[in-house]
């Protein structure tokens, strides 16, 4: 099946959305679920010849890959159709993303970022068996907020003379000759080549051999030339030299500018292209924001989607700590604790996750109640739920602080205000004083014709047919529950077959109950 948003990979890693697609390959942003951790996911299609399991040499070579500019391999899983590659998430923009932008680098970013790239080709080309890269391109390079380059992407990588290598690959505009020749010999230097390719590139495209050469890139000028030559031999033979090169440049354009300092430049590539091309800071908070958004909405699409309850509550509960601010996730976690008996096992589990608590200390009610109304219509339904619903019979006690709390906050119909009023009415009634020798004090007599026209009241509420099906059903199970107390309250039977009738009518479903009621009262006829 094809890999997909939504997709729980070996119970673990959450693909949240796709970053990016190749020709063999996805890679998906995803959320490690044991330590709450995004991961960046490539995933790998397999190709029908399996002897040319490419996908098993970079898994090799990445594993055993441990560099500060290289993204970290922490898992490889398989199945029978793809490759999985669970990596470092690199928070950040490609450097074709940064060079489409239109913004220009200055001299000292050019040999700061070209530095960063020897400093990983000199950790590869060193290996006990030397790897070449092969496919060094700006679409491979990520540059992370702090200034961080991270080389991405091993897929075009082999080692030096292996055997049954074919010598032809990477991308044209910055393959070697050697490379799109198809020649036997190539080796470590065609990647010095693409090296003096991106340097130009982030020069200029007006920086082309023979022409006239931008005023910030004289320094750097004879780098990237001598990089650049066609043939090999007259390259920089190794990487360390190319390094050394660069930082010649770097010595005297900051003994020119006199106060500028390598590592202010490392921290503010960023900030300093920003100007032109629309602030990235703004970008990068922007990127965050989408990413935080499109996160949340998989979780919560991925929970829709899921046919086991306890794999829903599962997804809309990471939802919620995504974004605890936000109202959807809430909602619908309570419409699953609500599915067919409200327990006060669901009931503690909904207050458990309410109660955790972010980052900042702050719990996730206190977050969802930075949005009063839709705090109010959630205690509104909580409340409806627990007076209602509570294990079939309803627990007034717990739905009247949350009743309480709907009217406070604001957000209701009217509709919804006259019921929650009337609930809590009602709800206050079960702190009756106690029976005095078996009998009703005159307390609560009055008590509990109040008790009665308040249920009358309730039942003309309801226009919706969900709220007057609960409405009618607890008046129902209230009638019966205190028949013998309103008899001694003196409440006209009358009334009462007129009021259970009613919802005879309106709610076949209660037919059988309503029918044993009114045998109840056929036996108290004689004393009523």
């Amino acid at each position: 099946m094809e890999p997909k948003a939504g997709v729980c990979l070996e119970q673990r890693y959450f693909l949240m959305e796709m970053l990016g697609i190749g020709g063999t390959s996805s890679v998906f942003l995803a959320m490690d679920e044991r330590i709450q951790r995004k991961r960046a996911v490539k995933i790998i299609r397999k190709t029908e010849n399996h002897k040319d399991r490419f996908w098993e040499r970079e898994g090799l070579m990445l594993k055993r890959f441990h560099h500060k500019n290289i993204a970290e391999i922490f898992d490889i899983l398989e199945d029978q159709e793809f490759i999985y590659f669970v990596m470092e998430y690199v928070e950040g923009y490609t450097l074709r993303e940064l060079l489409e932008t239109g913004g220009r680098f200055s001299c000292l970013q050019i040999i700061h970022l070209g530095i960063q790239i020897c400093d990983v080709l000199e950790y590869i080309h060193g290996q006990k068996n030397p790897v070449i890269y092969g496919d060094l391109k700006p679409e491979n390079l990520m540059l992370e907020k702090n200034g961080r380059l991270v080389l991405i992407d091993f897929g075009a990588a082999r080692r030096w003379k292996e055997e049954n290598e074919i010598p032809c690959w990477g991308t044209e505009k910055y393959a070697s000759p050697e490379q799109k020749a198809g020649n036997e010999n190539v080796d470590l230097r065609s990647d010095l080549y693409s090296l003096g390719i991106i340097l130009r590139e982030m020069s200029g495209e007006n920086y082309l051999p023979g022409k006239e050469v931008q005023p910030q890139v004289m320094e750097i000028e004879a780098v990237i030339d001598k990089c650049t030559r066609e043939n090999p031999k007259e390259r920089y033979q190794k990487i360390q030299d190319v390094r050394k090169a660069l930082e010649k440049c770097e010595k005297k354009k900051e003994k020119n500018a006199g106060r500028h300092k390598k590592n202010l430049f490392f921290a503010g590539i960023l900030w300093s292209l920003s100007l032109s091309f629309l602030g990235l800071s703004e970008i990068f908070s922007r990127q965050a924001s989408v990413l935080f958004r499109e996160g949340y909405e998989r979780y919560m699409t991925a929970g829709e989607r899921n046919t086991a309850k306890k794999d829903r509550i599962t997804l809309f509960t990471k939802a919620i700590e995504l974004n605890p601010w936000k109202e959807e996730g809430y909602f619908s976690l309570l419409r699953e604790y609500r599915e067919d008996t409200f327990s006060r096992e669901e009931y503690e589990g909904l207050l458990e996750i309410l109660g955790r608590e972010n980052k900042d200390g702050i719990s996730y009610e206190s977050c969802f109640s930075q949005s009063p109304e839709a705090y109010g219509r959630f205690a509104f339904e909580l409340g409806i739920t627990c007076y209602f619903e509570w294990e079939g019979y309803g627990n007034k006690k717990y739905a009247l602080s949350w009743l309480e709390q709907a009217k406070r906050q604001g957000g209701l119909t009217c509709e919804e205000k006259e019921v929650a009023q009337c609930l809590t009415d009602i709800a206050g009634y079960y702190e009756r004083p106690n029976r005095e020798n078996g009998e009703l004090t005159y307390p609560e007599k009055k008590i509990m014709e109040t008790y009665w026209e308040d249920l009358k009241k309730m039942m003309e509420i309801p226009e919706t047919k969900a709220l007057k099906q609960l409405v009618y059903g607890e008046t129902a199970g209230q009638i019966f529950q205190n028949l013998s107390d309103f008899q001694e309250s003196g409440i006209p039977k009358q009334e009462i077959r007129k009021i259970l009738e009613k919802i005879r009518k309106e709610d076949e479903e209660l037919e059988e109950v309503i029918r044993e009621g009114e045998e109840l009262l056929e036996l108290m006829e004689i004393t009523w």
